[in-house]
């Protein structure tokens, strides 16, 4: 079965963490000696390795990497079940007459639905079968409202769900219904802020609603649907931002948001991305390459003064990695002009970190 965001790289006390631990109990009835193999794509794919990690630390102690994984598998002539199997056979669970438990028939539906998000990807032949898959899962997970309507993690769930649904929709042209779904997901996500403010009082609480508030940003993120990700964003952050920093901001919280202030960059919503980039900067402010995105918003903002101060502050200190601010920006740059994005600081910014002494000294001119 195939568990997309197992092997997600983080901490131990991130979100990814949470939802791994929450599936395999959901799977395993709580288990810890339950049998589990890990595996992915081949030898060089590390995401199952952090797979097993993962389950170890949430506790199960019979944890097996198969690091050969379907290449070796299929190498060795081996049967082997694609995509369109496991959702076949995760249809024929649910629909068993056999009285499944609610949070065994929570975990196969959401399952499903990553299942069908993975077809979705392929290509666009599959676009039916997808939404079908979709459909399916989500009728699944409505199901188990009654029991579980103040449990966190299935909302969290509910809502993905709900996203995928209304994506697969919209890439199919079904504008109304995709408009239909992403509905029910906002209305999952204002129970989840009543949820919080009903139970206000508890931190670990309002942790796991941040977290899921963070899970639903990254998939309107995932799916091009901006605002509605840096609103689940802001109401992650506003639950208890000390929490929110000291928990989330290891597991790519702000690595999130700051994608994001890039993804509106480029979609030229120039102030929502400052916006999305302040955000991110207060949640890691010792991340230089975060500081590019409110740069850049700040330019077309048609504030050129603030946006070069910053473009000029970062010279010689590395942005990502190993990779010099210089670079990084004038990268930034490149992808901006593809999607038509031009400025006049874009091209003095680009002869200074070349080093052309005779633009120098008319940097500081102005820019209108």
């Amino acid at each position: 079965m195939a568990i997309p965001f197992a092997g997600d790289p983080g901490s131990w006390t991130d979100q990814v963490q949470r939802r791994l631990k929450v599936r395999l109990d959901n799977l395993t009835n709580g288990d810890l000696d339950t049998n589990l193999v890990f595996f992915c794509a081949g030898a060089q794919c590390w995401e199952s390795y952090n797979a097993s990690l993962r389950a170890t630390h949430a506790g199960y102690r019979n944890v097996y990497w198969y690091r050969g994984g379907l290449g070796s598998w299929q190498e060795a002539g081996l049967q082997s079940r694609y995509i369109f199997g496991q959702v076949r056979e995760l249809k024929q669970r649910l629909s068993e007459p056999a009285a499944i438990q609610p949070k065994l028939r929570w975990a196969l539906a959401a399952s499903l639905s990553e299942a069908g998000e993975i077809m979705l990807g392929l290509s666009q032949s599959y676009i039916e079968s997808a939404i079908d898959a979709e459909q399916f899962a989500q009728d699944e997970l409505r199901r188990l409202m009654p029991s579980l309507q103040e449990n966190v993690d299935y909302l969290a769930d509910l809502s993905l769900s709900s996203i995928r649904l209304a994506s697969a929709f919209a890439k199919a042209k079904r504008s109304d219904e995709a408009a239909a779904a992403y509905h029910d997901a906002e209305v999952i996500q204002k129970t989840l802020a009543m949820l919080a403010e009903k139970k206000s009082n508890t931190e670990t609480f309002q942790a796991v609603i941040s977290g899921a508030d963070i899970q639903i940003g990254t998939e309107y993120l995932e799916h091009d649907k901006f605002v509605e990700a840096l609103e689940a964003f802001h109401a992650a952050e506003g639950l208890d931002k000390a929490l929110v920093l000291k928990e989330q901001a290891s597991a790519g919280f702000a690595n999130e948001v700051g994608n994001l202030a890039y993804r509106l960059v480029l979609a030229k919503d120039f102030g929502r991305a400052l916006e999305a980039s302040d955000l991110a900067i207060s949640l890691s402010p010792d991340s230089v390459w975060m500081q590019g995105n409110r740069a850049h918003a700040l330019m077309f903002l048609g504030h050129p003064d603030e946006a070069r101060e910053i473009y000029l502050k970062f010279r010689g200190k590395k942005s990502q990695g190993n990779k010099l601010w210089e670079d990084d920006v004038k990268d930034d740059f490149a992808e901006l002009r593809k999607h038509g994005l031009s400025h006049p600081l874009m091209d003095q910014i680009e002869r200074t970190f070349n080093g052309s002494s005779a633009v120098n000294h008319r940097i500081h001119s102005t820019i209108r």
